[in-house]
């Protein structure tokens, strides 16, 4: 999980390469982990599902780590501040007063 200032480094593992990028890393039990990131899961690989020309992992989780701070989100094609408006964007209606009309209670 990455920090909501990382947007670059998330279009950079995304496909999207940023010349020059200084992504850092350290090593946790034999494993790369980003520097900045808000949570870090371990996994062993349970049963690999081939689906068409993709490969679905289950796995379990072996060890886990996370500290306090907002986290990236990207949902609807774009990056949101929290779950609410996108980011550069004014606040509208929350998602859930938007798609039928009616509201939901949502604690």
């Amino acid at each position: 999980v990455l920090p909501e200032t990382a947007a670059a480094l998330s279009r950079h593992f995304a496909g999207q390469p940023v010349p020059n990028l200084d992504v850092r890393y350290e090593w946790t039990d034999g494993l790369p982990r980003l520097s900045d990131c808000l949570a870090f899961f371990a996994c062993s690989v349970v049963r690999p599902i081939e689906i068409g020309n993709h490969a679905m992992l289950i796995a379990e989780v072996t060890a886990c780590d996370h500290r306090d701070s907002a986290p990236l989100v990207f949902f609807g094609s774009r990056y949101h501040q929290g779950a609410g408006a996108p980011a550069g964007r004014r606040a509208s209606s929350p998602w859930w007063r938007r798609s039928s009309g009616r509201s939901f209670d949502v604690d």
